[in-house]
């Protein structure tokens, strides 16, 4: 995504986005925010046509042809969006094998590859370890309180349990996510910001479970929650939201199996439920510093608020759903 130019006002905002449109450009403004009059191109390669295009449109906006060319582009654009309609009003649930193969190779995500390559090798191994020393070195800690461990400088005890599984189906179950959401994600945010994500989350997800309940649990699903969570606050909170079409296809998976495990763990199936509600505030809170930081690049210096009423009531419904989950492993840990 790149700047185009600076225009006048919203109505050759949008003017300008539909004229593009006719020459099959996808661009887009922010407009929720009256000050903010940029225009992006999403596609790189379409900026040098499109920075002409405008520079002609912005000499003389009032000519007659633009509107001609504007309605066009309307047209265009409401066919593409009756397109995508139809395309996920056909099918609303998730066809792992399509998806997984959509992905491509892992070769441009080295930190997704490496939590999945290194989670596999320790699952086998933890096969051929009768004395449980390596679950016992991953674990967070072996005590109920005090974390001795970590205080004693074993500081990678915080991050560790994520690799940790517990069965062949939990551990396909979380690789097949991190491989969805993983490579999505760090395709956009880079390999660096990557592994900063991943350690804040299993660091807060962690560290909740076992102050809330005990140091015995594993798995990748926290870090899976907090991917999710980092993508749908993007959306939310950034002026340049790219994860669309992910939140159509993913959100109520995630919101019906999160209240699943929280049902499940009440009639004695017990599931960290913190580790899933921690991990998808903590990547909430991550984008939302992110979507900051992105913000300042586009030359706003407020921080970024919830959109619409709707957002606020989905952030206060979810922390009610974590706040719950918590509260649950409590009382369900101390029975």
């Amino acid at each position: 995504m790149r700047k185009i130019s600076k225009l006048e006002n919203k109505e050759q905002l949008e003017l300008a986005q539909y004229i593009l449109m006719n020459d099959n450009i996808e661009s887009f403004y922010d407009d929720k925010d009256p000050n903010d009059r940029m225009l992006w191109v999403r596609s790189d390669s379409d900026l040098n046509r499109a920075k002409l295009i405008i520079e002609k449109f912005s000499q003389d906006p009032t000519n007659p042809k633009y509107k001609v060319l504007a309605e066009k582009g309307r047209q265009v654009f409401i066919q593409k969006h009756k397109e995508i309609e139809k395309k996920y009003s056909k099918s609303r649930f998730i066809n792992v094998r399509t998806e997984i193969f959509s992905q491509g190779a892992l070769s441009n995500s080295p930190v997704t590859k490496f939590l999945i390559t290194f989670s596999v090798l320790i699952f086998i191994v933890q096969f051929f370890d009768q004395t449980y020393a390596l679950k016992q070195f991953f674990l967070i800690s072996k005590y109920v309180s005090g974390l001795i461990e970590i205080q004693s400088g074993e500081i990678w005890r915080p991050v560790t349990p994520i690799f940790l599984h517990q069965g062949f189906l939990h551990i396909l179950f979380n690789m097949t996510w991190l491989y969805l959401l993983g490579a999505r994600v760090e395709a956009r945010l880079g390999a660096k910001l990557m592994i900063f994500l991943i350690i804040f989350v299993s660091v807060s997800s962690n560290l909740s479970f076992y102050f809330v309940a005990h140091p015995v649990f594993g798995g990748m699903s926290g870090v899976n929650y907090g991917l999710f969570g980092y993508m749908w606050a993007m959306n939310k909170f950034s002026s340049r939201p790219s994860y669309l079409s992910e939140e159509s296809k993913y959100t109520n998976f995630f919101l019906i199996w999160f209240v699943a495990c929280w049902v499940l763990t009440v009639f004695g199936f017990y599931v960290a439920n913190t580790i899933h509600g921690v991990g998808a505030l903590s990547g909430m809170i991550f984008a939302y510093f992110h979507a900051y930081l992105t913000s300042q690049s586009d030359g706003k210096t407020s921080f970024p608020l919830p959109r619409t009423k709707e957002h606020v009531y989905s952030l206060l419904i979810i922390f009610v759903l974590i706040l719950g989950a918590m509260f649950t492993d409590y009382l369900c840990s101390r029975i």
